[in-house]
């Protein structure tokens, strides 16, 4: 009788377990896939739209492929296009993004205002979606979902310098107008409450254009990868941020995040992927080092440390002419915490000396040259 009961509840776990992952990995999934198909033809179905949508009250200047989303939830605000161009789509993010008051709130609800696992890609709360507004910094949060659904797919770039280089553009429209970005790093931070010097990547506000570019340092000297992209201090930039697994990221609580600069309005989708490299002098978290017995970057053991492209950086900032600084980042980010913004201060430092500014000028001319000789070239053009 024992054995039998025994048997009986291993078999009922066994198949509670089983259904569970059937639903969890296979027809949840699916559903969401099929909604996000059905979201992707509304919106770029564009056959007899002016008839069939034109009794609704729109936002002034919204662009009318946005209508028939806009009739399934108000709070649509944009559509992001994320595709490599390797023969194996590793990764293909085509989804809309939502935008409210609250960060909670798509964590949990699908596009159609459904309870849903997965979420639903959304802007931070603090960036503005209005006509001929602008923001400095764009953060889009995602899930990374087990199945692959959402932003899980991101992940990838932390294994490979070759998916960074099949994956140099985000499309990214909103309901106002339409632009893409050129990645410039793919970081890995550590959001643990003790995490040592702790780096905040999500900031939409600076306190002035040195500040920017300090961040933008910040971000390169973490950065997994160098990328042949500079970044002014006149630039919009977009995040994409999401959790990563600690078999990943080394740390209990990693996020992720792929960080990109908006295409200027004078230049080219071009980037010369060839050009895309490991960066050696990467500065990852502190809890990273200790997880696998490494010594610490010197950034954590030198009171005095200079990122050694800030200044690189800001010389940048005048030169948006030509692609010379070198762009490194790499952030893992899972599901976003309740408040995807984090409430802990931002480390800031000061700027480099003129030596620093001097020697960083070099760097970055040498730079030019290197992109100017190389041959490879890759053209990408995501378009939503």
């Amino acid at each position: 009788i024992v054995r039998k009961c025994v048997f009986l509840i291993s078999l009922l776990v066994f198949l509670c377990a089983s259904g569970f992952l059937l639903y969890y990995m296979v027809l949840e999934p699916r559903s969401v896939q099929n909604d996000t198909n059905r979201y992707e033809k509304l919106y770029t179905d564009t056959a007899d739209i002016e008839e069939t949508t034109s009794g609704y009250d729109y936002p002034t200047g919204m662009q009318a492929t946005f209508r028939r989303l806009y009739d399934v939830n108000h709070d649509i605000a944009g559509w992001l296009s994320y595709t490599s161009n390797d023969s194996g789509k590793f990764l293909n993010i085509n989804q809309p993004v939502v935008h409210c008051d609250n960060n909670d709130t798509y964590l949990t609800h699908a596009f159609d205002g459904s309870k849903s696992r997965s979420g639903t890609l959304f802007f931070d709360k603090s960036n503005t979606i209005e006509k001929d507004v602008s923001n400095r910094v764009s953060i889009i949060y995602g899930h990374n979902m087990a199945s692959g659904m959402m932003f899980a797919k991101l992940n990838k770039l932390l294994g490979n310098v070759y998916y960074a280089r099949s994956a140099p553009l985000i499309g990214l429209n909103t309901l106002y107008e339409n632009n893409q970005y050129k990645v410039f790093a793919v970081i890995i931070n550590d959001e643990g409450a003790d995490a040592e010097r702790y780096f905040g990547y999500l900031r939409t506000s600076f306190a002035d254009d040195n500040d920017f570019m300090n961040y933008v340092a910040e971000l390169r000297a973490r950065s997994l990868y160098d990328y042949p992209v500079d970044v002014g201090a006149d630039d919009e930039l977009l995040i994409l941020s999401t959790c990563t697994a600690k078999s990943q990221a080394k740390v209990d609580n990693g996020r992720m995040a792929v960080i990109a600069r908006r295409v200027r309005a004078d230049e080219d989708t071009q980037v010369n992927t060839a050009s895309i490299t490991d960066n050696t002098d990467v500065i990852m978290p502190y809890a990273w080092y200790t997880a696998q017995g490494l010594t610490p970057h010197a950034f954590y053991t030198q009171t005095d440390y200079h990122l050694p492209d800030a200044a690189a950086a800001t010389t940048a900032s005048t030169t948006a002419a030509t692609t010379t600084a070198t762009t490194t980042a790499a952030t893992d980010d899972a599901t976003p915490a309740a408040d995807p913004t984090g409430s802990r201060a931002i480390s800031t430092r000061t700027t480099a000396t003129t030596a620093a500014t001097t020697a960083a000028t070099t760097a970055a001319t040498t730079e030019t040259t290197a992109s100017a000789t190389a041959t490879t070239t890759q053209t990408e053009g995501t378009t939503a």
